[in-house]
Formats: C-alpha cells, structure tokens, sequence
C-alpha cells in the first residue's frame, strides 16, 4: 500500500544535508529558492527520489530535468524551517470545500514548470515544499459547511486546492463535478485540465463544420482532447506533433504534419486553401512559425504561449474552470465523443518519474498517477 512505503526525503540543516526518511505524501521541488547570485533550483519530488542526493555534506540538484549545469548552493534560514507532514493528513474542509481521498491525478506541464519556479499569473509564487497537481479524481470524505452538492462517499474530480499528488486533498465545489459511474477514476483524473482545455479553446475558437483547424501540438494530453472533440463537432483538423506520433496523431482523425523547421510549406501542401483557425499548444517559435498561416490573427489562440500570442495578435486560451464544464466533457468521454488516451500510470510514490516524463515532452496522450486506497 503506498502510505506504508517509505522514500528518501533530503533534509537541509545548517549549511549542510542528510537523507532521511519520510512518508509518502510527494513533496516537488526546491525546498526554497536559491540565494541570490545562484539562478539554480533543485528539482524532483522527495529529492532523493528525482535524483537529488547529499554528497559531501552538501544538496545536489539532478542532472536530469535540470535547467542549469549541476551545481550546489548553501541552506538558508528557509530551509531549516522545512518540516514534512504526514501523508495521512486530512485538512478539514471549510465552507464550499471537500476534503476527497484521491485516486488518480493527472500529470501536466504545469506541474514541472511550477517545480521550476515559475509562477502563474496574477498568484504569489509557491511555497516549496509544494503539493502538485491541478487535476484528480477519488472519493468525498468530508464536506465543509454549506456544501449541500455533494455527499461523503461520491465519487468526484475536479481542480484540487491543495495538490493532487497525494492521498488527501482539498477540493472547492465550484471546480468539482460528480463522477459518471461509466468512467473510471483514472479516465476522470484527465479531464479538468487537459481536457477542459481543450474543451474550452474548441468553444473559444467555435469552428464551423467543415472549417479546417490547425492544432499545433496535437499529440499531449490538450492536442489528443482538442482533436477528437473538434471531429467530433465536423471540423477538418490538421495535427503538428513529431514524426514518431504519425500513426497515433492520424487514429485521432487528424491530417499529421511534422513539427519542426518546414513547417509551414507542410500545412500549406496538405491545406492549400489555408487554415481557418490556429489552436496552439506549444508556443515559442513553433507558435510564429504557424502564425503566418493566418491572414485573421483573431482566429489565433494559444494555451502554451499565452503572452505570443496576444503579441502575434491573437488571445489565450479562456478558461470556464467551472463544475459545468466538467460535467460536459465528462458526458462527451462518456459517449465516446473523445477518449483520454491515458497512455501510461504510475503509482504514487513515482511521482517524480512522471513528472519528468511529462517533462521530455515526448509522451503520447496523458500521464496519471494512481493512489492506492487506503
């Protein structure tokens, strides 16, 4: 069971470290930024875990998944602060909340780029040790006052508070959603980010049928929701992803480009009367490139380069986060409108290993992680 297993946990005090042990709960993440002049922060979750480790008495970073060379830096006051907690710990949910036994959580971008140090838009910057996880599924425990929807014992998923790399979690109502008995805990995990994502830029963008539709980046977690649900609504998709994800990219009714320099002569040879729309899920140059595509920027939204895409004239994904929403696409997996493609799980106490799949960028569909009942 995975409350029982026990994982290297690195603790920082006094200018040096030493491994010990604690309990399965994953903690991602630099236990606190780096001083200043050291632009570096350790990564991975249960630091041992993610390839962190003591070496001569002092914290090392991993080589994997890092985004500088390997270096060291000395603890601060911050550190020794750090204490871990109890994987068993059930936060008592206040008013409009549920305090929900996990079961499964996706795995997403998000979660390696926080572990990074980024910080998302208009929030404080996190709090390491963090709890990732912006997606899962498992069973109400507690209600918080006032909350009549829900009832202990349903099955729920929805956009956690508190993490959803756990075996507990704090869930608000009005990002929660009852789970339809026709899809399983895992299924579940994959909907409120990946495919509410997707979800939301299709009805953003509100192609017409028979409308050509570029999504660029069509074989992750968005990209593989994007494009069923775009078939599913009659809409002509045309998919970038990397040559390898050919076969996988076309069972989804895409047309497959390859990413990558050229790309821009491959749509036009596959759609020589041009696209009607850009769904980006990249950013970065990918996202230039395939903007020239469109003599209407309008007609340009992006969820993996947010700021380029206002710049190259076009908008971000708006996201509903609403329990409504939820509700939706759970109906349309359930009707086989789309699948999840959850193309790989792992348990919880390799976290760290799928975050750093996520993080290659090479995985096919969707990531969760599955959490043991207690």
């Amino acid at each position: 069971m995975v409350g029982a297993q026990q994982i290297d946990r690195v603790r920082r005090r006094g200018g040096a470290c030493r491994q010990v042990r604690g309990p399965t709960r994953i903690h991602c993440g630099p236990v606190n930024s780096p001083p200043p002049g050291n632009t570096c922060m350790p990564h991975g979750a249960l630091a041992a875990v993610a390839g962190n480790g003591c070496r001569g008495g002092r914290c090392h970073e991993p080589e994997r998944g890092s985004s500088c060379p390997r270096r060291t830096y000395s603890p601060t006051a911050a550190d020794r602060r750090w204490k871990p907690s109890s994987s068993r710990r059930r936060p008592p949910p206040g008013p409009g909340k549920l305090l929900v036994a996990v079961r499964a959580a996706g795995v997403n971008p998000v979660d390696w780029k926080l572990r990074n140090g980024y910080t998302r838009p208009g929030s404080e910057p996190p709090q390491y040790p963090a709890v990732f996880g912006s997606e899962a599924a498992g069973v109400v425990e507690q209600v918080g006052p006032g909350v009549d929807e829900f009832a202990v014992g349903d099955a729920v998923f929805g956009n956690p508070l508190t993490g959803g790399y756990a075996e507990y979690t704090l869930m608000p109502v009005a990002v929660t959603a009852h789970k339809p008995e026709g899809l399983s805990f895992t299924d579940a995990a994959a909907l409120p980010v990946a495919a509410a994502t997707a979800y939301d830029g299709i009805r953003q963008l509100d192609p017409a049928p028979g409308s050509t539709l570029l999504i660029n980046g069509a074989g992750g977690g968005v990209g593989v929701a994007a494009v069923q649900l775009a078939r599913h609504f009659g809409v002509r998709v045309i998919g970038t992803a990397s040559a390898a994800k050919k076969d996988f990219v076309e069972s989804l009714g895409a047309v497959h480009v390859p990413a990558g320099p050229g790309v821009v002569d491959r749509v036009r040879a596959v759609a020589p009367d041009g696209v009607d729309a850009v769904y980006d899920l990249v950013g970065g140059d990918a996202l230039r490139a395939v903007a020239e595509l469109l003599t209407d920027r309008k007609r340009l939204i992006s969820a993996g380069g947010k700021p380029l895409a206002v710049e190259l004239g076009g908008a971000a994904v708006v996201r509903a986060r609403t329990a409504a929403v939820l509700d939706e696409v759970a109906r349309l997996a359930v009707s086989g409108a789309f699948r999840t493609y959850v193309t790989q799980t792992y348990p919880l106490a390799e976290a760290a290993t799928a975050l750093r799949a996520v993080e290659s960028g090479h995985t096919r569909g969707k990531i969760v992680i599955e959490v043991a009942a207690a």
